[in-house]
């Protein structure tokens, strides 16, 4: 956010790595607005990234992650832990 507003303000803060540029005076709302536009980006960049295009379904990577996070709390709470692993596609990764 920068009071100045002009052209080549903004253009350095892109240039420095800025990925929006606010001006002064501040507008609540099209501040709210952006950040959830920003959000809403994110949550699709890493859908995308964490995500089959074709099916949906999480690739391997954040199934691992994820998996291993779940083994975890089921170790600290020293629960039981039912995990099913389908091979939808008969490939063997």
């Amino acid at each position: 956010m920068s009071s100045k507003s002009d052209v080549e303000t903004r253009i350095q803060a892109f240039e420095a790595g800025a990925d929006d540029h606010i001006g002064k005076p501040l507008v609540p709302k099209e501040l709210l607005a952006r950040v959830r536009g920003r959000l809403e980006r994110q949550r699709l960049l890493r859908d995308r990234a964490e995500r089959d295009s074709l099916t949906g379904l999480l690739l391997r990577g954040p199934v691992v992650d994820a998996l291993q996070s779940k083994v975890a709390d089921a170790q600290r709470r020293r629960s039981v832990l039912s995990v099913a692993i389908l091979d939808l596609d008969g490939s063997r990764a």
